[in-house]
């Protein structure tokens, strides 16, 4: 029994943490919660009555969510054969987007490095490191997101 309780604890938590990671990439919480509890719900399938019950929300917040989070790629809907429920899964590509998500930011800066290299073209090698750093550094990090599993 405490055992159990521990894990929900657990659980509760590592949802509640990936909701407050989602308020970075500008979403709602509730978005980043139903996000983290489909990362380690058992089935992976799961309906908004059974998201609701597991997250402690309401269906009506369920429902805008996940119109949310299909229309930004990162959950699909489900069909099941014999069922009218709808569940909604990850998509397969869910951890490319999310570190396109969080790398946005960064990938755009390093990009920029190109346009100071062309300002510095007739600078010396030297002086054009960094930017060259940078730049070889945005190539890297696109090499990787697009070979990256389920892409």
């Amino acid at each position: 029994m405490v055992e159990n309780t521990k894990r929900q604890q657990q659980v509760k938590q590592f949802i509640e943490k990936f909701g407050l990671v989602a308020e970075k990439w500008s979403m709602p919480r509730m978005a980043g919660r139903i996000l983290g509890y489909l990362m380690i719900c058992e089935p992976p399938l799961q309906s908004a009555a059974q998201l609701a019950e597991a997250i402690g929300s309401s269906l009506g917040s369920i429902s805008s969510m996940q119109r949310l989070l299909i229309h930004n790629g990162l959950v699909k809907k489900v069909g099941v054969s014999g069922e009218s429920s709808i569940y909604l899964q990850l998509t397969d590509d869910f951890m490319v987007l999310v570190l396109q998500l969080e790398m946005e930011p960064l990938i755009t800066l390093l990009r920029s490095a190109k346009h100071g290299l062309e300002i510095l073209k007739d600078k010396s090698a030297k002086q054009r490191q960094r930017l060259q750093n940078m730049y070889d550094l945005s190539r890297e990090l696109s090499i990787i997101t697009a070979r990256w599993p389920g892409k």
